[in-house]
């Protein structure tokens, strides 16, 4: 099978920042699916996918950002507060990979987590397994 076009390839990198992963890949299996004499196309659809997801935001944020800012000066006090979250946020990503999760949206100190759900119809061994997956992650 020939490769992904390059203009293909930049269109699909444009849209991690938007969607999680486990949409990208049923996205890129449909284009597969529906490529017609080597040209790319894709018509609109609708899938069901069951995910696990989890939202994980800091418990006491705004009173650190607060105390932050009236310790040091603002700049500073911005400053430290951005070094927390980046140092938060690393070793988060970095949890949540070795959980095979995927990180939908970070929005100010919270991350939103999925997993694609793993059992079939319903198998309640594999939604414990995804959802300890989950609990374990944070």
């Amino acid at each position: 099978m020939r490769e992904m076009s390059e203009d293909m390839g930049d269109q699909m990198s444009a849209l991690e920042g938007f969607l999680p992963s486990v949409v990208l890949e049923v996205i890129l299996n449909r284009f597969k699916k529906e490529r017609k004499d080597g040209e790319w196309t894709l018509k609109p659809f609708v899938e069901e996918l069951e995910l696990v997801h989890l939202w994980i935001d800091i418990s006491g944020f705004t009173i650190l950002a607060e105390k932050l800012h009236q310790k040091f000066s603002d700049a500073e006090g911005e400053e430290r507060l951005n070094q927390i979250l980046n140092e938060y946020f690393t070793k988060m990503n970095e949890i949540i990979l070795q959980h095979e999760g995927c990180i939908f949206k970070i929005a100010g100190d919270a991350v939103s987590v999925v997993w694609q759900y793993q059992g079939e119809g319903g198998d309640e061994d594999a939604v414990h397994v995804d959802f300890m997956s989950a609990m374990d992650c944070a």
